[in-house]
């Protein structure tokens, strides 16, 4: 990654540029702006990043005074503002526009080789080109963070979003280790076979990765949901809404909990919300309870119970497992369900919907990803 960074900020610096001039020079930066634009789309590993770059080093080579540069201006003006409307880059698209996107080129790279930055707000993007467009969801703000990546382009990302996946691979590393065991007990017949099953290492092995699996899996589903609530939180306090100026000094706080978010700021804003999550709310909070647990282990005794607060923790139910992640997703869902279009956040869902009472592997490619159609050869 670093050697890619120094490759292209030589290509895209002042010291080459500054060799060139007059047309010579318009037409590098036209070059530039093409691979600018391979980047962002998630086309820089590519035949047609391959071939942009190595026509600027064409461009470099060639004699100012036998060259046709008004030729050459006007073909590769014509492919290059095609892609930039293509992708939504807003216009005039003249010797200002390519100056600032050369710029900003510059300025990202630096960024992500000295200080390993890949985000940046929407609102820095958005002078140039429009994201809503550009990705095709409404609900792009500039609040928003955009990844600037060299081998995904510009991706939306959201906080939720990162969790969710972590929480997907743990679920189909969870069904493996299921599955494996439930096959190897059911050719067991005998109380020898069996006891000498469960004393193997491997065996036992196992079911300590199973038993930390369930435990960190319910973790995985609380912070989902607070992930999504914190990024609520974040987008109520940037966005124009109704009512929020009740909320005023609550939006102003720099740390809220989860429960404050829902109660004080979701029933707050929307009324009608309280009865369609009450159910859903109370639910999540018997899983909260189980979580802090895991994250506050302590040996002392729950006077309310009277058992050890460490008991929870030994208690793994295939049941409870499915019940409380299934309580996390869809209490997110009848969230999202009851927002305005402008507040919606679960735009990057792909899954269908989610049952993990089938205890089934959950996809983690979507298939529709713009990177899933990006091909070497373009």
């Amino acid at each position: 990654m670093q050697g890619e960074i120094d490759f292209l900020q030589n290509i895209i610096g002042r010291e080459r540029l500054n060799k060139m001039s007059g047309k010579q020079k318009l037409v590098y930066k036209y070059c530039i702006c093409s691979m600018f634009i391979n980047l962002i789309t998630g086309n820089h590993y590519t035949e047609a990043q391959k071939i942009s770059i190595q026509k600027a080093d064409e461009v470099m080579k060639l004699p100012r005074k036998q060259t046709n540069f008004d030729g050459i201006i006007a073909r590769i003006s014509s492919i290059v503002n095609s892609s930039l409307e293509k992708n939504y880059f807003k216009p005039p698209y003249d010797e200002d526009f390519l100056n600032n996107i050369i710029k900003f080129f510059r300025e990202r790279l630096k960024e992500l080789k000295e200080k390993k930055k890949s985000l940046f707000l929407v609102s820095e993007f958005s002078r140039y080109i429009d994201l809503k467009k550009h990705f095709n969801i409404e609900a792009v703000s500039n609040h928003h963070w955009i990844e600037f990546s060299l081998l995904r382009g510009f991706m939306l990302t959201i906080p939720e979003c990162i969790v969710f996946s972590d929480l997907k691979v743990q679920w189909n590393f969870y069904i493996d280790i299921k599955s494996k065991l439930e096959a190897e007990r059911k050719l067991l017949f005998s109380e020898k076979e069996i006891f000498e099953y469960y004393k193997k290492e491997d065996t036992r092995e196992n079911l300590y990765k199973l038993a930390a699996l369930h435990r960190s899996l319910i973790f995985i589903g609380v912070s989902f949901v607070e992930a999504y609530l914190y990024n609520l939180f974040y987008c109520i306090k940037n966005t124009y809404i109704e009512g929020k100026e009740g909320i005023k000094d609550l939006l102003e706080m720099k740390k809220i909990e989860d429960e404050q978010i829902v109660k004080q700021v979701i029933y707050h804003l929307f009324p009608s919300s309280q009865e369609v999550l009450m159910e859903s709310f109370s639910k999540y909070k018997k899983v909260i309870k189980y979580r802090d647990r895991y994250v506050h282990a302590s040996p002392f005794i729950d006077h309310s119970t009277g058992i050890c607060e460490t008991q929870p923790l030994l208690n793994l139910n295939y049941n409870q497992l499915v019940e409380y992640l299934q309580v996390c997703i869809d209490f997110v869902h009848k969230i999202d369900n009851i927002l305005p279009n402008k507040l919606k956040l679960l735009f990057w869902w792909y899954n269908e919907t989610i049952n993990f009472e089938n205890f089934e592997k959950i996809s983690l490619v979507n298939k529709d990803s713009r990177i899933n159609k990006t091909y070497y050869e373009t």
